[in-house]
């Protein structure tokens, strides 16, 4: 992967990452795009968080990492409940799941003209 060869660690803070922008800039450093990399159960996992430019800081990113620790153990102790998001692939997984249980009126209509127009 492209992505990896380019991580640059931020010292002192595991699991951060960030890729800095060839010639965009963010005031007078070079704009950042937030990573976290994080190896929960045995999978690592790389999610990536934003442009610094975009409004995504340094803490959110520390936050994150914290998060997703705390979740996997949430859902490590809890195997009867719903899982906890261990990254943003998780996080659009469930998105789309919900979305799935409460469909549009456009997913009507179309399945509607689909099945009764005929062409």
């Amino acid at each position: 992967m492209a992505i990896l060869k380019d991580l640059k660690k931020l010292p002192g803070k595991p699991g951060v990452f960030f890729i800095e922008h060839s010639t965009r800039k963010h005031g007078v450093k070079y704009d950042r795009q937030w990573v976290v990399r994080q190896t929960l159960g045995g999978q690592t996992r790389l999610s990536v968080l934003g442009w610094q430019s975009e409004g995504v800081k340094e803490g959110d990113a520390l936050n994150k990492v914290q998060e997703y620790k705390a979740n996997y153990k949430f859902n490590k102790l809890n195997p009867g409940q719903p899982s906890k998001p261990l990254c943003v692939a998780d996080k659009l997984a469930l998105i789309e799941l919900k979305d799935e249980d409460n469909p549009l009126f456009k997913d009507f209509a179309e399945r509607f003209i689909k099945n009764h127009v005929k062409k």
